[in-house]
């Protein structure tokens, strides 16, 4: 039976999430993170989360996110997991997605790498491979690697109450375009600046003089950092801002204790592959494989 996520009851939330853990073991979310993740607004609360189940037992899942299509006539398929192989589960959950996808004039389909059977399953269906989301990394050596940008022209403020908006709207118009790039709403922007409120300097603006050219999310971890997102406004491009910027923000994960910081790219997005390489990124996985169908 299919069921979507807000009508899942406690221990059926808690079935998935074991399930999606062993799916995502990377992923380190806890219950209630996750809960806050799949009932949130990215997944219309829950309605855009689809869940094969047979009593408290999880076949498989799949998430649907339609915000885009207004704006890029796009909807993506994400978080597509199936146990045992199951194409006919596989199948099943596809094809209720795709009718969640309203008046989307294009369809992408993320699918895990180890997921190769689910990939055989949308290619079945129409689609075709555009390109794969990769996970970079850098190992940080201060001693033998150049931590910062020439020239230091840029300067850097942390996002706070009175420039929050500007962090959303250069964020959504970078991103606007970008394969799998998204906008961030207002209701994402105050949680996304509430995360960061007692370690402010993770997220943050760029400025050349006081024109705003810039804006970053970093987090830490154990050993280790992530630059989230990273964008220079389209009109500052060809300046060498963005590695200005990049290389500060290793520089800060760096100060702050990273050994080995991390990102995540479109492998069609050639300017940013060519800017993370140039500085010394590495691929270290596919994280996923997209595949795309024009309705």
């Amino acid at each position: 039976m299919i069921r979507k996520f807000h009508e899942l009851n406690e221990e059926q939330r808690q079935s998935l999430y074991h399930f999606l853990k062993i799916h995502r073991p990377d992923e380190e979310q806890s219950f209630e993170a996750y809960a806050s993740y799949y009932g949130g607004e990215l997944f219309e609360h829950g309605a855009h989360v689809l869940i094969d189940i047979e009593g408290d037992g999880i076949r498989g899942c799949i998430g649907v996110i339609t915000r885009e299509i207004p704006v890029k006539d796009e909807a993506y398929l994400v978080r597509f997991h199936v146990e045992g192989e199951n194409r006919s589960t596989a199948a099943k959950l596809l094809s209720q997605a795709v009718g969640l996808c309203g008046k989307a004039r294009r369809i992408l389909a993320g699918i895990a790498p180890t997921d190769a059977f689910i990939g055989e399953v949308v290619r079945g269906e129409g689609f075709e491979e555009r390109h794969r989301a990769l996970v970079l990394s850098l190992d940080v050596a201060v001693e033998d690697k150049p931590l910062s940008g020439r020239g230091g022209g840029l300067q850097y403020r942390n996002v706070d109450e009175s420039n929050r908006r500007a962090f959303q709207s250069l964020h959504n118009d970078v991103f606007r375009f970008v394969s799998n790039g998204g906008a961030v709403s207002d209701e994402e922007m105050d949680e996304m600046a509430g995360k960061h409120a007692a370690d402010p300097e993770l997220l943050g603006l760029a400025y050349s003089g006081e024109s705003l050219v810039g804006f970053y999310e970093l987090e830490l971890t154990d050993g280790g950092g992530w630059i989230h997102c990273i964008g220079i406004d389209p009109s500052c491009r060809g300046k060498g801002y963005g590695r200005e910027l990049l290389l500060h923000l290793v520089a800060v994960l760096a100060r702050r204790g990273a050994e080995r910081i991390k990102l995540i790219v479109m492998s069609n997005n050639e300017p940013a592959m060519m800017l993370y390489r140039g500085i010394g990124f590495r691929e270290e996985r596919v994280l996923s494989i997209w595949y795309g169908r024009e309705v």
